[in-house]
């Protein structure tokens, strides 16, 4: 047996063991969170007990289970980074890197030590901020923490999500998508809390994954999000200016045209058919795959040309209707939002560990369903219900039991190809259709959220807006 068949073996028993200490455990944070969400019969001493027990297996797991020396697509990055100090082009010694130029000064960073304490040091930094997405989107829908919604909401909630698989296979294999989430919520936040100039930095710190950042910007195609966008413009030459300083990095590239030009060669041939980044069914890792043009192939479409239409065109629908709505106002600023990150991990190619960014949608149903009553209540239930399958249902699992269906029941096995394995992405999609259902207009709740948040910019127009509980008003996201 090879050397790499025996690396392969051993990452293959510790993944079998990982699933059978990690999986009853992230079922039980589950049935806890929905016992809270349903019943709220836990008391606050109780909720605290059960929550930091769940985070402390969560780190336990991290370190000890989870850890995997020299991770798998953080090689890709730490050897980038080595590859561009030593004078070498990163995306010619490497077909696998796909990242943009701004995720070079990153890499660099990552190969100032040795590829095993640098991952070392990125498992600790995602650890940190996984526990902390919860309570940044908490503070970015509904303003300032006490310390009820942090025991209430924030921890049961906080005590699934960072055991669910997106954050696993995130640290796991050293991957970018929590810090991403974590950029992309701070900018929010720091957006609504006047800091706009610090908005566009974060933004622009974010582009290591530009498909994710992208659908995020509709968002900031407001009014008085100006100097976000100069922001975020300066922030990105800076950083490919900074890049450009980098010693070997003309010697290595040439100049950042050229790289773009071998990045999108390394995009093209990863995409290929077959290929890592394929979503076909003959593609290695197509059931990790979320995104519509994965969708219409299990739908049953095999032209990749009718499937790239289909996908730009339905994606584009969907944009241009966030960004109408998001402009007219038509629904609560945290609705809105909600709907964006969740078209954000439609948005073309991510997999199941870009599923992070979903914090703020499921932080969003979550506490409305605590917060609301009746119908209201139903609908956000089954939005917090319907982004869950992305968070617990294994999709090599689910890959599996579709390709044990004989072929002596075609139509069944046709059914579980076009609704199973895209799970996902029919998730994602039933969530944003019971946000429309429910939220196209604000509730009482929303008013008083946005009365809370406007709480240190009170004007004169407040005590207007408190005699009107039924006029739109919107969080500072949201308002003109």
């Amino acid at each position: 047996m090879s050397g790499n068949a025996v690396v392969q073996a051993g990452i293959n028993i510790q993944s079998v063991r990982l699933y059978v200490v990690y999986y009853p455990v992230m079922i039980v944070a589950l049935v806890y969170c929905l016992v809270n969400l349903r019943m709220q019969w836990f008391s606050s001493e109780a909720s605290l007990a059960f929550s930091l027990a769940f985070v402390g297996y969560f780190l336990a797991t991290s370190f000890l289970f989870n850890y995997h020396p020299e991770g798998f697509d953080f090689t890709i990055f730490h050897n980038a980074g080595m590859n561009l100090i030593e004078g070498r082009n990163p995306y010619e010694f490497d077909g696998r890197m796909v990242s943009p130029l701004t995720s070079l000064l990153l890499f660099a960073g990552f190969a100032l030590t040795d590829v095993n304490t640098s991952f070392a040091i990125w498992t600790g930094v995602n650890v940190i901020m996984a526990l902390l997405l919860i309570p940044m989107a908490w503070w970015c829908l509904f303003g300032r923490i006490d310390t009820k919604s942090l025991i209430k909401e924030i921890a049961p909630l906080t005590a699934f999500f960072v055991l669910s698989f997106p954050i696993l296979w995130t640290i796991g294999g050293g991957q970018l998508a929590i810090y991403v989430a974590f950029l992309l919520i701070m900018a929010f936040v720091l957006r609504d809390h006047g800091a706009q100039l610090g908005a566009g930095i974060s933004l622009a710190l974010a582009t290591v994954k530009p498909q994710t950042v992208i659908p995020c910007l509709l968002d900031f195609l407001r009014r008085n999000n100006l100097t976000t966008w100069v922001g975020f413009c300066l922030s990105l030459v800076v950083l490919l200016i900074t890049v450009r300083l980098l010693p070997h990095f003309f010697e290595a590239m040439g100049n950042e045209f050229e790289a773009m030009r071998d990045e999108m060669r390394n995009i093209a041939t990863m995409g290929a058919p077959g290929n890592t980044n394929d979503y076909s069914f003959e593609a290695p890792f197509y059931h990790t795959i979320i995104g519509l043009n994965y969708l219409f192939y299990c739908l049953g479409f095999r032209d990749r040309t009718l499937i790239l239409i289909l996908s730009i065109g339905s994606t584009f629908a969907i944009g241009a209707y966030l960004l109408i709505s998001g402009r007219q106002k038509r629904w609560p600023f945290e609705a809105h939002l909600s709907m964006i990150c969740i078209y954000a991990l439609l948005f073309f190619y991510h997999r199941f560990y870009d599923a992070t960014i979903l914090a703020i949608p499921l932080t969003y149903s979550y506490v409305m369903a605590l917060r609301s009553t009746g119908s209201q209540r139903t609908m956000h239930f089954l939005t917090f219900i319907a982004l869950l399958p992305v968070f617990v249902i294994h999709p090599k699992a689910m890959a599996l039991f579709v390709s044990g269906i004989p072929d002596s029941m075609p139509l069944v096995k046709r059914l579980g190809e076009a609704f199973l394995l895209p799970y996902a992405t029919w998730s994602a999609l039933f969530a944003m259709v019971f946000i429309w259902l429910r939220c196209r207009q604000p509730s009482r709740i929303h008013t008083e959220i946005a009365l809370r948040k406007r709480e240190p910019f009170r004007t004169a127009k407040t005590t207007e807006i408190a005699a009107n509980p039924g006029k739109k008003i919107y969080s500072p996201g949201g308002m003109p």
